[in-house]
């Protein structure tokens, strides 16, 4: 059928269910309305610590190209440039230096036909500085994907294949959900060590997710 992200399709068949997921099964395609715009590739998509240049490359066959930055990015991310060319765009994205943790957002690229509005999308991310903290400081945090440097003693081992544990340090103790290359690692209970890691959690219980050893 040739669908892409941004068409507008109309279709029909019964409803069920997968796991708490509503679905719709065999269905029958009655309309498909195209998108104008789509965006056909990005360069930088993942920028560095420092900042950079995104750039959108769009294929737009409606009347012009506006440009949707999120009011949570509007801190650190601005166009520095739109050029069109026939049905061909390039919008040139500005992004400063982060001081905080990774951050991500996405943007919307809209088009018309005069008298409706297409849309496609492409998300941005940065990558950020890593937060030095205790464990106390670690648990008070919020979920996230800002990577956090912690130290402590391993004072249970669980999993010797992945690194499932747990480490104490002066101020609490956290549990740790695998740690890249651990089962080589030759590490043990009594050990002190730093790892690199995001504040995440499993049924509300706080814990280090896609730990990276460092000492």
């Amino acid at each position: 059928l040739g669908l892409e992200v941004g068409d507008e399709v109309t279709v029909q068949g019964p409803k069920t269910t997968y796991g708490s997921t509503v679905e719709l099964v065999d269905v029958t395609v009655i309309k498909i309305n195209k998108s104008l715009i789509k965006v056909d590739s990005v360069e930088n998509e993942v920028l560095p610590v420092e900042g950079g240049e995104f750039i959108a490359y769009l294929t737009c066959k409606g009347q012009g190209v506006s440009v949707e930055i999120p009011e949570d990015a509007e801190s650190w991310l601005s166009i520095s440039s739109i050029q069109s060319e026939g049905t061909s765009a390039v919008v040139k994205f500005k992004a400063t230096a982060n001081a905080g943790g990774g951050r991500e957002t996405t943007i919307t690229f809209h088009t018309t036909d005069g008298t409706k509005d297409y849309t496609s999308q492409t998300t941005l991310s940065q990558a950020g500085a890593i937060i030095d903290a205790s464990i106390a400081e670690f648990l008070a945090a919020e979920v996230s994907t800002i990577p956090y440097r912690l130290a402590g003693v391993i004072t249970n081992i669980s999993d010797a294949s992945t690194g499932k544990l747990t480490i104490r340090d002066f101020s609490d103790e956290v549990y740790v959900y695998k740690i890249v290359d651990f089962a080589t690692s030759g590490l043990k209970v009594g050990d002190i060590i730093t790892i690199v890691g995001t504040r995440s959690a499993f049924n509300e219980s706080p814990q280090v997710s896609g730990a990276v050893l460092e000492s």
